[in-house]
């Protein structure tokens, strides 16, 4: 019976759940990311320069982050 659904699900797609998906995903990208910065905020000067110390040279400059 599950390969019937999924077949079912694939040819005839529900677009509403798959944009409930998406939304689920980015919120939950946003949750790690609202975490992460907060956990950030009160971190002291000396354990932010451990944290960028431990990042890879190569991953340092891979990414540019722009407002």
């Amino acid at each position: 019976m599950t390969t019937f659904k999924e077949v079912w699900e694939e040819t005839f797609p529900n677009p509403d759940a798959k944009m409930a998906k998406r939304r689920k995903m980015r919120m939950e990208l946003a949750k790690m990311q609202r975490e992460a910065e907060e956990k950030e905020k009160d971190m002291t000067p000396e354990e932010l320069e451990a944290m960028e110390e431990s990042i890879p040279e190569w991953k340092r400059g891979a990414l540019a982050v722009t407002d």
